[in-house]
Parts: C-alpha cells; structure tokens; sequence
C-alpha cells in the first residue's frame, strides 16, 4: 500500500530522532505512482548573489566507528526489463545568453585535508566501484562494462563543434617537477619527443608514471 511521507520543511534541533520520525516511507511501505513523474520536487529562484543551495543536507560523525553517507541515491531495477535507470543523475544548463565566470560543474566532489596534518585511511575525491553482488556476477551480457564512461552526446552539430574543443581530462593546480617527486614528472623519456611529461598512478601499490606526448609532437 503507496504510504504519505512525512517530510518537514526545515529540521533542526532535534535530538534522539529516529530516520522514520522525518521521513515514513520504507522499503515495504512505498510510495507508488500510477503515472511518470517526480515524488518530490524543489522549484527555486536565487535573486541575490552568494552561494545558495535548492537542498542542503549535512552529516557530522559524533562517535568513534561510525559509517555514514551525507546523502544515499539508490536506484533498484526489479524483475523488468528497463530502459535508461541510474542511481544519481546531476545536470547543469544554460539559457540561450547564461554563461558563468568562473566553474560550471554538473558534479563537483570536493575532498577536505584537515589543517591538523591527521589524515589517515583510503582518501579520494571521487571513487568509481564495480560492485559483485555475488559469485555469479557475471557481466558477459552487457554491451559495454566500465568504470568511468566519457561520452558526447546530444545534438550532431554541436558533438562535432565539442569534438574539436574539448579535452578528455584537464589538470589544474598540479606543478610539474624532474623526477618522481610530484605528480606530474617533467622527465622526458629519451624514447619520447622533447617536452613529454608522465602522470604519476599507483596500481597495486605501485607508484607508475603514465607518458604524456606533447600536442605539437603528435603526428
């Protein structure tokens, strides 16, 4: 039976709350829909300037141990055969004369160092996982399998003006240096035209420099 989740327009300064005292709908108690559309949807205009969010959501780990997400998308295909289903998708656009200044980002994932010099663990900005669910998680079927998909769409004229202008990655903030002491080695291999650089990777903990062929060089 489709469930009315309870949610509040503004939570805080709430203690010993439990997750079903804001939101009541539950694995077995649903919401459900007969038609297409959105189970809830935030509309908003920023007419001032300075950073403003349609949604802010904030998570602070209080004991020792804990295991926690600010925020979880989790898309389920049950029994069916579905057609284009994903478990987070962000977009950006632009009206026909919006542009911005500075960054347009459709995701951005940002990864703080604390100031104390006490980082510890497996850190990263951004982690892309290919879960097994079990020991038949086979992926023979599908078309295509990856960890990161780079890909242009949409209309054919505009791919092809994007084709010519973009890059696949881009580096910033990273300075070069001889050797294997940054991230980017200025060390050109005697193999390799003058002006190749190497992109250091760790595999297997292993630390690996990836060459680089300058654009000039390339033919």
């Amino acid at each position: 039976m489709a469930t009315t989740p309870s949610i509040p327009v503004e939570v805080k300064g709430i203690t010993n709350a439990s997750a079903a005292s804001v939101y009541k709908s539950t694995s077995s108690h649903r919401l459900d829909a007969s038609a297409a559309g959105n189970y809830g949807q935030v509309y908003a205009n920023q007419n001032a300037t300075g950073d403003t969010r349609a949604w802010y959501v904030r998570l602070y780990a209080k004991i020792a141990a804990a295991s926690g997400d600010a925020l979880r998308a989790f898309a389920t295909v049950e029994n069916v055969a579905a057609s284009t289903y994903r478990g987070l998708h962000a977009s950006l656009n632009f009206a026909d004369t919006g542009t911005v200044t500075g960054l347009g980002a459709a995701i951005e994932a940002t990864l703080h160092i604390n100031n104390s010099g006490s980082a510890a663990g497996t850190l990263t900005s951004v982690k892309a996982a290919i879960n097994a669910d079990g020991a038949a998680s086979d992926p023979a079927g599908a078309t295509s399998l990856s960890y990161i998909r780079v890909e242009n769409q949409g209309n054919a004229t505009g791919m092809a003006d994007i084709d010519t202008d973009a890059t696949v990655i881009a580096f910033s903030g990273l300075t070069g240096a001889s050797g294997v002491t940054n991230t980017i080695s200025t060390t050109s291999l005697a193999e390799l035209p003058a002006g190749s650089i190497g992109f250091r990777i760790t595999y297997n903990g292993n630390t690996y420099y990836v060459p680089a062929v300058i654009a000039a060089e390339w033919n």
